[in-house]
């Protein structure tokens, strides 16, 4: 007695939906199992999928039947229809050429597919006909996209911007999740504290923090990406990320103001986003030897422009310090530079003479224990609360005393946008007396502070080059390079940090 084929059915739908619900999935193996039945094929296994039919290489289900096809563990491929194996007539030819390779069948519950002119014909035509139609859904889907940003309302897709939630059923405009709101602004002052994003990470996770995908750790990915997101200051951003699905005259648009709001202030966002740059121009992995220059990074700047100072290399000479303005910047310069061991040499022998002059470190601290840098900010961001409010209460008198509905609306706009103009002016209250409080830690260790500068200059002569970088960071040493022939070369700035307590970093 022969031995029935044995059959492997593969079924496959698009979207979660579809899956979810069933019915697609349950209908193509049906129809698949009856057609088994009908040739006399033994069923040995159903490899169902949920994934885009015009990709191969990324389907897992399918990689298994393909590889056991390869290794002759089956007789006959059974699918629904053609698309279902594939959208891409030139992905459809490589698996039935794959499997006619390894003496395996592929049939098609709905269409035939024979090796005959007229077999080979239908094969591309209804790959072809497949893609083109995939091809008008990503058009259409993709218009649909831009009508909706054009109208100034957010893009949904399956999860809403972390720290938020839809405002209406519409989903016209979001409205701030309390909860993961806090979570965005922890993030935010720690990143602003100095924090790196895999410490940031490590603490939300062993904290108990879910992750935006509910997951109990995070990565310094999903933190980056918080970061750098503007809407979070409440200027959102629509296509800020271009993709190869995107078309490419595709530019980012601006959302109207309201449609998302802040949980930051601006001014905390681009301080973050500054540090987040000078992070990435220090990074090791961003520059190649980089030991042989001490200043790299963003400690040496253009003192016309303001760039950080690039290390360059020639055959003929050893690395030096360029600044490229002149390419990067709208504002020319005049790509001027000086040798690193020229820079470093003097600028290292500045700062020895400064520290090792225990006066003037004394003068220093004196001044910071006498001068709050927050008093000032704080009382404008207060006053400007206090007229805000004045605004409200006026506005709600008025409300309160018209019965038009037109002029109710209108009314009803304007306290809107005052109460978030008080939101983002209370964020950035926040952010100032975080540095308050920074100024107040470092105001109780001004003795500590001096002892460990002169415990510090003791050892300068014998630091190496990692130690250099320490002090260089926690002292805010830059180096302000000038052109050759101006009456200051170098200029030298460095202050005590007072957003965190001063450690030793030579230990």
């Amino acid at each position: 007695m022969n031995e029935r084929p044995h059959a492997a059915i593969y079924v496959r739908v698009s979207s979660t939906g579809q899956a979810e619900d069933g019915t697609s999935l349950q209908t193509q193996e049906e129809q698949c199992r009856a057609y088994a039945a009908e040739h006399g094929y033994d069923v040995a296994g159903v490899y169902r999928e949920t994934h885009t039919g015009v990709e191969l290489w990324e389907r897992p289900r399918l990689t298994e039947l393909r590889d056991l096809s390869r290794r002759h563990g089956l007789d006959v491929i059974v699918a629904y229809a053609i698309d279902r194996l594939s959208r891409d007539p030139v992905h459809l030819g490589v698996i039935l050429s794959e499997a006619e390779h390894a003496g395996v069948r592929v049939a098609f519950v709905t269409e035939p597919l024979d090796d005959s002119p007229e077999g080979q014909l239908i094969r591309f035509v209804r790959g072809y006909a497949a893609k083109v139609e995939h091809a008008k859904f990503k058009e259409r889907s993709w218009r649909g996209k831009m009508a909706r940003v054009q109208a100034g309302r957010p893009l949904h897709g399956c999860k809403v911007l972390y720290g938020y939630r839809w405002a209406d059923e519409a989903k016209s405009a979001l409205a701030t999740d309390e909860a993961a709101a806090a979570v965005v602004r922890r993030i935010y002052r720690e990143a602003a504290a100095g924090a790196t994003l895999l410490s940031i990470a490590s603490r939300l996770g062993t904290g108990g923090t879910p992750s935006p995908t509910g997951k109990p750790y995070w990565n310094r990915t999903t933190v980056h990406g918080i970061l750098k997101n503007p809407a979070y200051a409440g200027e959102p951003i629509a296509l800020r990320r271009r993709t190869k699905r995107t078309a490419e005259s595709t530019v980012p648009i601006a959302l109207p103001p309201g449609v998302v709001p802040p949980l930051v202030s601006r001014g905390q966002f681009d301080d973050v986003q500054g540090i987040l740059r000078l992070n990435q121009l220090q990074a090791s992995r961003n520059n190649h030897e980089p030991q042989e220059a001490v200043f790299r990074g963003g400690f040496a700047r253009c003192g016309h422009c303001g760039r950080a100072l690039t290390v360059l290399r020639t055959a003929h000479s050893g690395p030096f310090y360029r600044c490229q303005g002149g390419k990067l910047s709208p504002t020319p310069c005049t790509n001027h530079g000086m040798m690193v061991h020229t820079l470093d040499q003097a600028a290292w022998s500045s700062i020895e003479q400064a520290l090792t002059r225990p006066e003037r470190v004394a003068e220093h601290l004196e001044r910071l224990a006498t001068d709050d840098p927050t008093a000032g900010d704080l009382a404008a961001v207060a006053r400007a609360v206090a007229d805000v409010e004045r605004r409200q209460h006026n506005l709600i008198d008025t409300l309160a005393s018209q019965d038009a509905p037109a002029i109710r609306a209108a009314l009803a706009g304007k306290l809107a946008e005052l109460e978030t103009q008080r939101t983002q002016l209370l964020a950035e209250q926040d952010t100032i007396l975080a540095r308050r409080e920074g100024w107040q830690r470092a105001h109780q260790q001004l003795a500590a502070i001096q002892v460990w500068c002169q415990a510090l200059a003791e050892k300068l002569p014998t630091l190496d080059y990692e130690q250099k970088r320490s002090v260089l960071k926690t002292l805010r040493f830059t180096v302000r390079v000038y052109r050759q022939g101006e009456p200051q070369r170098l200029r030298l700035e460095a202050s005590i940090p007072l957003e965190q307590p001063v450690a030793s970093s030579t230990s």
